[in-house]
């Protein structure tokens, strides 16, 4: 889960005598955690193969190394795992997502992009995020490789228009127009396609498909936005830039002041909005009005929360 942080497994055929043995290990310009080195024999190779135990782990001073003393009950190999966190072995993740024509689904494809600046070499190595599928593939030193983890075809996706005077603001407020972006909404649960695991954070790159029934019509460039950590059954909205096809205005119709009691005052407002939709077809418009931010639209924030 921590991108600046990677579990590095190597698995080894190492050489025993009976009794007691001395297995070393060494690192140098690697930025290995000494105290999450974990060293386990996971058994014997060969007919022959003696039993094997890990008695002690010694730190020989101001060196990148230990030492374990391993007791063995014949004389032969054992195969031996050797476990640890291993930095500037980095990951992150990027997606790029391609709308249907009509806006109703999308194509989505993730992937990972490691860069290896660990001062190590991982020869046919095996590459795992956590989730989905387990890739082989070698990578070397100060090497940056881009890898296909899922694919998603035809996700169902809803568009949607989103005024909040307190979060987005007006686009002209000589004219009281609110600015209306514009998103697609990615439910990650199984009824949409998703759902297997969480969609880590990253950039989104946007597009959309070409009109017509034509397969090679080609895509155009919507935009990019960054998508949310988004676990299981939770939205991922992907902004799409602001709408100039559907107009809202939103004036105060009504702000009338009477006291209670003291300092204490009941407000009344009344919030006027003027929809306009100038597209060929019905829209998902969603109103949000938070209203400490209205309140300080016609008297002072007094710091507390407002109660309506």
């Amino acid at each position: 889960d921590n991108e600046q942080a990677t579990l590095v497994e190597e698995e080894r055929i190492v050489p025993l005598v009976q009794g007691e043995n001395q297995v070393d290990f060494s690192w140098a310009n690697t930025k290995i955690d000494p105290g999450s080195i974990v060293f386990r024999v996971l058994g014997g190779e060969g007919k022959e193969a003696p039993d094997a135990n890990v008695l002690a782990v010694s730190y020989p001073p101001n060196e990148s190394a230990l030492v374990w003393t391993v007791s063995a009950s014949d004389s032969g190999s054992a195969r031996v795992r050797i476990s640890y966190i291993l930095g500037n072995l980095t990951k992150n993740f990027n997606y790029r997502a391609v709308a249907s024509n009509d806006e109703t689904t999308l194509d989505l494809s993730q992937y990972m992009r490691l860069k290896n600046f660990a001062n190590e070499e991982f020869a046919g190595a095996g590459v795992w995020a956590g989730f989905g599928p387990k890739f082989s593939k070698p990578i070397g030193l100060n090497e940056t490789k881009e890898l296909l983890i899922e694919r998603f075809k035809s996700v169902p996706i809803e568009k949607t228009y989103t005024c909040n005077p307190a979060e987005y603001d007006y686009l002209d407020r000589s004219q009281n127009k609110l600015r209306v972006p514009m998103h697609y909404v990615i439910k990650n649960d199984k009824e949409h396609g998703l759902g297997a695991a969480a969609l880590p954070f990253g950039k989104v790159r946007i597009f959309i498909a070409g009109g017509g029934d034509d397969p090679q019509a080609g895509t155009a460039f919507l935009g990019e936005d960054w998508g949310k950590f988004t676990p299981r059954d939770d939205e991922m909205r992907l902004y799409l830039g602001v709408a100039q096809d559907v107009v809202v205005k939103r004036t105060i119709e009504k702000n009338e002041t009477r006291r209670v009691s003291g300092s204490l005052y009941d407000q009344e407002l009344i919030v006027k909005y003027e929809i306009e939709n100038f597209k060929q077809k019905p829209v998902r418009l969603d109103l949000v009005e938070n209203l400490r931010h209205l309140r300080s639209e016609v008297r002072p924030d007094n710091g507390r929360d407002v109660q309506w």
